[in-house]
């Protein structure tokens, strides 16, 4: 974990003056307004232009027919091997919409944040060929734990007092827009829209690239975990708790998650407020061949309008794909980070196969588990 911990304690250091401002570690709480899911203390960080550009990476004489432990599938690149996926922060308030670059991680994460608002969190095995991913948004603490089992190099605009905390007890060094202007870009169409500041900020891969070898990051992973307990290639499965052609459930009393079921496609595409998730970036609807719906303790944190997830208790999941649902356990090592979720059949006690393709993971509250409704 050498290379987590290079720059750390500097970047701790110079921060110290202002992570206060950013990341409410005074006594004075947060304040967060649910028309623009933006905090009181996060503002100056959106007034930051970014120097970065839009645009991609290139690929030169590569096969594409390595093992991509997040999906199951002998699809990687092949100088992708052993290298380090990416996860970036990405807004999803609906004033924020359309959003860019959602169609494309190899898992899309959504959780609430605060104020009862979900963001995603898109898990990458490799964006060289991702003009634009945004709207670019903050670190939280929980979506930290969800990507660290896979030694992923998170890139963010800021964060929160809880996410720094979390940061600096695990080691961690991630590409953050506050430090690195350059890893991000202002989108002057989106200005002239009238968007909101903290709506306009965007990354690119070769914005993310560029600030990877500029500031010394390394891409070679320490270690590597498939992302759940796959088919072989080529096999399928169905889950047996029976049909799943239509999911809803809430994130809060304002946002809710929405999955249909497209059998001439065998994916779930994304709804959300009645309205059918399309990238932007390429006008493809976010679309899945797995979902994931973990049911979680969630609480506030005192006054600060910020939560905290339990991941160490574990629970009820649901697993859904080709259709049709298995109901489940899952679990989490105490405490520990590295740890990945694992996903037990609730009827047998079996880990559960899940097919090789690419995954949707929604974490809500256990006391919102009486929305979720499966048809």
């Amino acid at each position: 974990m050498v290379k987590k911990l290079t720059t750390w304690l500097v970047l701790l250091t110079l921060a110290i003056g202002t992570v206060s401002m950013l990341s409410g570690c005074g006594s004075s709480a947060a304040t967060v307004d649910i028309n623009t899911g933006i905090s009181d203390e996060e503002v100056s960080v959106y007034d930051i232009e970014g120097e970065g550009v839009a645009g991609s990476v290139e690929v030169k004489d590569v096969t594409q027919d390595a093992y991509n432990n997040l999906t199951g599938e002998y699809t990687l690149a092949s100088d992708m091997v052993g290298k380090r996926p990416i996860a970036v922060s990405i807004n999803n308030i609906n004033l924020s919409w359309p959003e860019y670059g959602t169609s494309l991680p190899d898992i899309l994460f959504e959780m609430e944040t605060e104020g009862g608002i979900p963001r995603y969190m898109g898990l990458f095995s490799d964006l060289r060929g991702i003009q634009q991913i945004g709207s670019f948004r903050s670190l939280r603490d929980q979506f930290i734990e969800l990507v660290y089992p896979y030694d992923a190099l998170i890139c963010h605009i800021g964060t929160s007092v809880f996410a720094d905390e979390v940061l600096a007890k695990i080691g961690l060094r991630t590409l953050d827009g506050y430090y690195y202007s350059d890893l991000f870009f202002t989108d002057p169409a989106r200005v002239s829209a009238g968007y909101a500041i903290e709506h306009t900020k965007f990354v690119s891969a070769q914005s993310i690239y560029a600030a990877i070898e500029k500031y010394g990051y390394s891409l070679n992973a320490d270690y590597s975990s498939k992302a759940f307990n796959f088919v072989e290639p080529g096999e399928t499965v169905v889950p047996t708790s029976g049909e799943a052609n239509h999911i809803t459930f809430n994130f809060s009393a304002s946002y809710d998650g929405d999955l249909r079921y497209d059998a001439e496609s065998g994916k779930y595409l994304k709804w959300e407020k009645g309205t059918q998730q399309v990238d932007a970036s390429n006008s493809q609807p976010l679309a899945f061949t797995n979902a994931v719906l973990v049911i979680a303790d969630i609480e506030m944190r005192g006054n600060t309008g910020l939560i905290e997830v339990d991941f160490s208790t574990g629970g009820t999941a649901y697993y859904f794909s080709q259709g049709h649902y298995t109901l489940c356990n899952w679990t989490k090592g105490t405490g520990d980070y590295a740890s990945n979720f694992t996903f037990t059949d609730a009827a047998t006690g079996e880990e559960i196969k899940v097919n090789t393709g690419n995954t949707y993971f929604a974490v809500i509250r256990k006391t919102l588990a009486d929305t979720v409704a499966i048809s």
